[in-house]
């Protein structure tokens, strides 16, 4: 499903929820209200997006700047902490996030968008595909 279809149908189910208050409106009203939150939520997806890129960039520099052994030591520990929450733990992916790695809310988004999440969910796709 594409990213406009799939913002459609999250402001048709808030039209389902909040039907009574926009019956009140004319149909020309509640499609320029519609078309102006449609508008607004693709600038946010496009802001969001730039955000990413600009994060991805960022982190990139700052590995290419370390040095050979730096680089060592936080591919170290990095795999350390997912062996250590993924396979010893079996922890949710939040629980690796906050409590393996001690990061915040903000890691949720960062984790997805760097893969993590793909390899979380993929090695325990693979663990229970073992134990059966």
């Amino acid at each position: 499903m594409e990213e406009n279809d799939e913002i459609k149908e999250s402001l048709e189910r808030v039209n389902e929820k909040h039907g009574n208050a926009l019956q009140k409106l004319s149909d020309s009203e509640k499609k320029e209200r519609t078309e102006k939150m449609f508008e607004a939520l693709q600038e946010l997806g496009e802001i969001m997006r730039e955000e990413v890129k600009e994060y991805d960039t960022e982190a990139n520099t700052w590995w290419d700047n370390l040095s050979y052994d730096d680089r060592l030591k936080a591919f170290y520990c990095v795999c350390k902490r997912i062996h250590k929450g993924d396979i010893v733990e079996q922890g949710s992916y939040r629980y690796v996030l906050y409590e393996v790695f001690g990061f915040d809310f903000d890691a949720y988004d960062i984790g997805m968008e760097c893969g993590y999440l793909d390899i979380h969910n993929s090695i325990f796709t693979k663990d229970k595909d073992t134990t059966k």
